[in-house]
């Protein structure tokens, strides 16, 4: 039986985000913290079952994730009108890496061990936020010490605009008019069942039914599609060329990154490019099993099982003792 993930408490005044935490299985004092950021809609429902098999794999991690702000369903209600140190909604990509680096801040002194060592692994643009959070950290504080290396699951890091999703979506995402019909759509959908959309997303997606209810969620709620489209355009616009030094692509072999082949959300020279940016200084892998860029909706214990056999995570926490 996969184990059941539990709600993680949140910093003071921090907007309102779904969390996923499973417990150590087999804790030690010295159990290393995995902490995961989800791709772009930043929905950490979608990743239950990756992580679930994860923590089974791996029972003497934590493992925290979180959802992008911005994405709880009931936001608005919780807190209509309040003013957030981060700026006005919705919030864009330098926003969500500063609040990732307090949640994870957070979470290594909750757990109570200042010292304990962190694992970074993230999907798609968490990847982006996940380079971002290293090297504010090891530039900034002692915490980036802390970070022993992360994997990036088909990392969109680099000139995302010029993949081939990317350039069939950067002049519609730039639209006003396109982001407001995609909100009244939401707003419409809402007024239907639960069953109803829920049953409409399985038929034209075929996702499973835990896939199924968080896409549900998320085309049910204005301002969390709002908060998807706001948050794709920027990234159009600044994932673009490479903004990282030492701290990432010379970390002898403490970071992976797992590519998929025709991966529509990053283009054959990008990830060429990004494979040889760093000979010697990371790991690079071209997924060869049929996963896919979007494997959180129906291949997450597949990814899981990808995960456990190529032994990134052993590698990686197994360097320090």
């Amino acid at each position: 039986m996969s184990p059941k993930p539990e709600q993680f408490p949140l910093p003071e005044n921090f907007p309102p985000t779904e969390t996923l935490y499973f417990p150590p299985i087999t804790p030690t004092v010295s159990s290393p913290l995995l902490f995961f950021l989800p791709g772009n809609p930043g929905l950490v429902n979608y990743y239950t079952s990756f992580l679930a098999q994860l923590s089974i794999a791996h029972p003497n991690l934590h493992i925290l994730a979180a959802s992008h702000a911005g994405f709880h369903p009931d936001e608005p209600q919780l807190h209509k009108g309040y003013s957030w140190k981060w700026g006005p909604q919705p919030w864009g990509l330098d926003a969500q890496v500063k609040m990732k680096t307090e949640l994870l801040q957070f979470a290594v002194e909750k757990l109570g061990d200042k010292n304990r060592r962190v694992l970074l692994v993230a999907h798609s643009m968490g990847a982006y936020l996940s380079l971002e959070m290293i090297t504010g950290l090891k530039k900034a504080t002692k915490e980036g010490s802390k970070i022993l290396g992360g994997i990036m699951l088909f990392p969109t890091v680099l000139e995302i605009a010029d993949s081939p999703q990317g350039r069939l979506l950067m002049p519609l995402l730039g639209s006003r008019i396109v982001r407001g019909a995609a909100s009244w759509a939401a707003w419409g959908f809402s007024w239907l069942k639960e069953w109803q959309v829920k049953m409409l997303v399985k038929i034209l997606t075929g996702q499973d039914p835990e896939a199924a209810e968080t896409t549900r969620q998320l085309v049910t709620t204005p301002h969390v599609v709002e908060q998807a489209l706001v948050l794709a355009e920027e990234e159009m616009r600044r994932i673009t060329t490479d903004r990282w030094e030492e701290e990432v692509w010379g970390c002898e072999g403490r970071m992976v990154y797992v590519f998929g082949q025709k991966d529509h959300w990053v283009a054959e020279k990008t990830r060429e490019g990004i494979m040889a940016k760093a000979r010697g200084g990371g790991k690079y892998v071209l997924e060869e099993t049929g996963l896919k860029h979007g494997f959180c909706v129906s291949q997450g214990e597949r990814m899981a099982e990808v995960v456990k056999v190529k032994g990134w995570i052993n590698d990686i926490v197994g360097e320090e003792k």
